[in-house]
C-alpha cells in the first residue's frame, strides 16, 4: 500500500488538550461504574453530536426520500391502488432509487473528507454542524407536501448534501470520542460509549422516521 493511500490520524479535539493530563490523573484511581461516568461525561459534546447526527438522518432517509415525486411522470410509481395514469411508471429505475444512490454516494464522499485535517471542524464547530442538520426537514417536506419545491435537481442537490454531512459527521465524531481521554482501557470504553450512542440515535430516528411518516404522509 503506498504512503498516500495511508488514514491520517485524527487531529485531537482543539478545545480539551491541555486538560488531557489532569483529566489522565483524576481518572487513574476510578474502576466501574465510576469510571464509565466519568468517561461519558468527557465525551458527552461527541455522545450528544453523534445521536442527533443519526437521528435526522434515520428521521428523513429512506421514509421522506422515497416519498419525494419527480418532475418527470416516468420517474414515479404507479398508485398502490387504481389504474396508473398514462406516462407514469414507465421508466424501469424510480427517483426514489435515484436519491437512494446519491446518498448512498455522497455519504461515502462526506466519510472521506476527515483525512484531511485541514477540513475537521473542532468538537463545538462538529456539534453545531450536526444540529443545523435539522434544517433538511423543511427541505425535505416541502417537495411533498405542501409541494413548494418542485425540482429534480434540487432533490438531489438537497439529498447530495444531506448525505455528505452525515458521512462527514457520523465518522469524525465517532473519532473524537476516545481522543477525550488518554489510557488506553479508558479509550477502548470511550469507543464503546460512543457505538451505544450511535445505537441509540439510529433507533431514535428509525422510531422518528416511522412516526413521521404515520403522522405526515398517511
Amino acid at each position: 500500500q503506498s504512503p498516500s493511500a495511508t488514514p491520517k490520524e485524527p487531529a485531537a479535539p482543539r478545545d480539551h488538550t491541555a486538560t488531557l493530563s489532569a483529566g489522565a490523573e483524576e481518572s487513574s484511581s476510578l474502576t466501574g461504574i465510576a469510571l464509565l461516568v466519568y468517561i461519558t461525561k468527557r465525551c458527552k459534546l461527541e455522545i450528544f453530536t453523534v445521536a442527533v447526527n443519526f437521528v435526522i438522518t434515520l428521521g428523513l432517509f429512506p421514509g421522506l426520500t422515497f416519498s419525494i415525486p419527480s418532475t418527470m411522470p416516468a420517474l414515479n410509481s404507479c398508485p398502490p391502488s387504481g389504474p396508473c395514469p398514462e406516462g407514469v411508471g414507465t421508466s424501469p429505475v424510480k427517483i426514489g432509487i435515484w436519491l437512494v444512490f446519491v446518498f448512498t454516494l455522497f455519504d461515502l464522499v462526506g466519510r472521506f473528507i476527515p483525512r484531511s485535517r485541514a477540513l475537521q471542524l473542532s468538537p463545538g464547530g462538529l456539534a453545531a454542524l450536526a444540529v443545523a442538520r435539522v434544517v433538511f426537514f423543511p427541505l425535505f417536506v416541502f417537495q411533498i407536501r405542501p409541494r413548494l419545491i418542485a425540482s429534480d435537481g434540487f432533490a438531489i442537490l438537497v439529498e447530495a448534501l444531506f448525505a455528505i454531512t452525515n458521512g462527514y459527521v457520523g465518522t469524525l465524531v465517532m473519532t473524537y470520542g476516545p481522543l477525550r481521554v488518554v489510557a488506553p482501557r479508558e479509550r477502548e470504553l470511550a469507543g464503546i460509549i460512543m457505538v451505544i450512542a450511535l445505537t441509540v440515535g439510529l433507533t431514535l430516528g428509525v422510531s422518528l422516521g416511522f412516526t413521521v411518516e404515520a403522522v405526515y404522509l398517511k
